[in-house]
């Protein structure tokens, strides 16, 4: 699988392995084989503050530890511990090397994939937002259209992948906006939410009709990825420009819809409610250097739902893509200077950790946050 850089793995798990281009595909290498378990002798440390639980396991043939710790307020960890010892919840899957799909934190996703808020259009959005930024400071512009264009379809001939999702629920309301619009009255109706999205996937060739139809799936309502809706309905909260939003939303579909483009764009529709009971932010460090694994947890799975985040993984990738994109003579956007490199870096650390805490706020404003530290042995 390639050559990869370790970072420095400390006793307090401070480091996670770092890969020099970052993905983790959607196969797992078995359900897994948990110890067996007695949540009565799991000592916590309520004494000294949050609930804390260390579990050793085997999974997939490879001994880890587990521990599961509550961040945000005083819960019952152990029913999330069990949950996450159940066959087919946590999963090893192998380190690809070259690309770098994200799937969004949804507790609705049925995956083992590394997640950030809003998948890799989130990641889009936050680090063109700090080039804006930087922009606006050092020329007093903002980034233009075009550069918006050669951005994403640079993300795409480097990383290969691009991942977003919608609902069910976005593609019934895109059903309503669609039936009142009359330039539409040539298609009788759309049954289903899964009629509609099949249609958005794949719609027609006229200018015209795909132009109102992004113009449809730019507001808020068609939107089912609640973390860049949530950036399109409270621009106050958020700071991150709508005409940035929409734009991106627009480079999405337009290169989805270009047959002959030879990107790989995952557009999925997600179904059901939001029912998250926690939200998890999942640490690894450790060993296994041979098998060249990484634990994946999925979000919906059994029975039960959790947002999923894998923090460190998210600002290695950030970092890595901003150090690319100087680094390349053709794009023109970043400056290949460590100064802006850091600028742009620290200002994406700081939206990305504003903007996720706002949507975890409208999303799930009741769930405990927990993290999940897995150590190889």
């Amino acid at each position: 699988m390639g050559e990869y850089n370790r970072g420095v793995v400390s006793e307090s798990w401070a480091h996670l392995w770092f890969f020099d281009k970052c993905s983790w595909g959607w196969m797992g290498v078995g359900g897994g084989e948990p110890m067996a378990t007695n949540i009565d002798r799991f000592p916590t440390n309520g004494e000294e503050g949050m609930p804390k639980i260390n579990k050793e396991l085997k999974l997939s043939g490879i001994e880890m530890e587990l521990v599961v710790e509550a961040v945000s307020e005083l819960v019952d960890i152990r029913a999330l511990l069990e949950h996450l010892l159940k066959s087919g919840v946590m999963q090893l899957v192998p380190a690809q090397i070259g690309t770098y799909q994200l799937a969004c934190v949804d507790d609705r996703g049925q995956h083992h994939m590394a997640c950030a808020p809003g998948g890799n259009m989130g990641l889009l959005i936050l680090v063109l937002d700090a080039i804006d930024d930087l922009l606006e400071q050092e020329e007093t512009r903002c980034v233009l259209p075009t550069e918006m264009e050669d951005f994403f379809r640079w993300v795409l001939h480097t990383y290969g992948v691009f991942y977003w999702h919608t609902d069910s629920h976005a593609m019934d309301n895109l059903r309503g906006m669609i039936a009142a619009d009359g330039l539409w009255k040539w298609r009788s109706s759309f049954a289903t939410a899964e009629e509609m999205y099949e249609f958005v996937q794949n719609p027609s060739d006229d200018p015209q009709l795909r132009e109102r139809l992004i113009r449809h799936l730019q507001s808020p309502e068609a939107c089912g990825c609640g973390h860049v809706k949530m950036m399109l309905e409270h621009r106050d909260h958020y700071g991150i420009p709508r005409r940035l939003v929409q734009e991106a939303i627009r480079l999405f579909f337009q290169v989805l819809w270009d047959l002959e483009s030879g990107h790989q764009l995952v557009f999925e529709m997600l179904t059901g409610d939001h029912k998250a009971q926690a939200v998890l932010q999942v640490i690894y460090s450790g060993g296994a250097e041979e098998e060249k694994v990484i634990p994946r947890i999925s979000p919906s799975a059994r029975g039960m739902q959790v947002f999923v985040q894998y923090p460190r993984e998210e600002e290695y990738i950030w970092r890595s893509m901003v150090r690319a994109m100087a680094r390349d003579e053709e794009l023109d956007v970043v400056p290949d200077d460590p100064y802006s490199i850091d600028q742009i870096v620290a200002q994406v650390v700081r939206i990305a950790r504003e903007v996720t805490g706002e949507t975890i706020k409208y999303l799930g404003p009741e769930v405990p946050i927990i993290d999940v530290m897995i150590r190889f042995l």
